[in-house]
């Protein structure tokens, strides 16, 4: 099952279990991770976990930032659009980073797959 190591200046925080679904990250209360953190909109951004239209008994999981101030970032590049997400890329919501840890894509790391640009 794929999920997030959640750390803060190099200090791990926290992980959190990817399954089918949505995942919402943001300042308000009410996101599924919340983040005390004032470089964090409301609603910043969204992970959405589905199974992969490619490979059989793999997910997918795309991750979108939701018009946020500061701008979400993977691999320190801001999204400008929905991104899928790979096994130890690093997402980052203001201080934050997330690192997806996918033992089940791990695998194919070195194996090329040549997917549509607009997941």
């Amino acid at each position: 099952m794929p999920k997030l190591i959640h750390s803060r200046d190099g200090r791990f925080l926290g992980e959190f279990d990817l399954q089918e679904g949505t995942l919402s990250i943001g300042r308000a209360p009410d996101c599924d991770i919340t983040l005390d953190d004032e470089t964090v909109s409301g609603r910043h951004a969204l992970i959405t976990t589905r199974p992969s239209a490619y490979l059989e008994g793999l997910l997918d999981l795309l991750i979108e930032d939701l018009g946020s101030s500061n701008g979400t970032f993977v691999n320190d590049k801001r999204l400008s659009k929905r991104h899928m997400l790979k096994h130890d890329e690093t997402v980052r919501i203001g201080g934050h980073a997330f690192t997806l840890i996918d033992e089940g894509t791990r695998a194919l790391e070195t194996t090329t797959i040549i997917l549509p640009e607009n997941p």
